[in-house]
């Protein structure tokens, strides 16, 4: 299964301007992020080491920039949808794939090599330790999904044992009980 449908992209021409303010948000937000977090980290650095007050209070002045134009970009991808259905004149059907799946699609690509290269600059180690594991998590996550696909069927197939059992077991009440023979039956 594909992830994007070529024949959809053709569409895509006229939300293209939506798609790109969409992914730059995003970016913009992921970037925020991280910045927020640095700052936040050196902030914290700061106050446990006691420098200087003035190091601290233009670190938190950044921090509240930061947070305010966080919150500025995240409101400026709030209404994809609306945005979307104005610039694909109406297609109501195909608004969820270009309002959120298709911008999802890029930034789910370009958001963790952002925050890789990030965290690469500031300790190489680290970026090499994700960069290493970041793959391994959609491996596992299919892994756990066949052992639970292989659980499920087990159960399903007991529960259909025990389904069986307990429907003879009912439908044989009345041939019991007009025989006498109201015991229930131990297994």
């Amino acid at each position: 299964m594909r992830a994007v449908d070529p024949r959809l992209l053709r569409y895509a021409r006229a939300a293209r301007s939506h798609l790109i303010v969409t992914v730059l948000l995003g970016l913009a937000v992921t970037s925020l992020i991280v910045a927020q977090a640095a700052l936040l980290a050196h902030a914290l650095a700061a106050a446990a080491l006691g420098t200087g007050a003035a190091a601290l209070a233009d670190t938190l002045v950044l921090l509240s920039g930061v947070v305010v134009a966080r919150g500025a970009a995240a409101y400026g991808g709030q209404q994809p949808g609306q945005i979307a259905a104005t610039a694909t004149g109406g297609l109501d059907g195909l608004d969820p794939w270009f309002a959120r799946y298709l911008p999802q699609l890029v930034l789910s690509v370009l958001v963790p090599a952002a925050v890789v290269a990030t965290v690469t600059a500031t300790d190489w180690i680290s970026g090499l330790v994700i960069a290493v594991t970041l793959p391994l998590i959609p491996l596992f996550a299919a892994l756990v999904g066949l052992h639970t696909k292989a659980q499920t069927r087990r159960q399903w197939r007991l529960l259909a044992q025990l389904s069986g059992h307990f429907l003879d077991v009912v439908q044989g009440l009345p041939t019991l009980k007009a025989f006498g023979r109201p015991r229930p039956r131990s297994r």
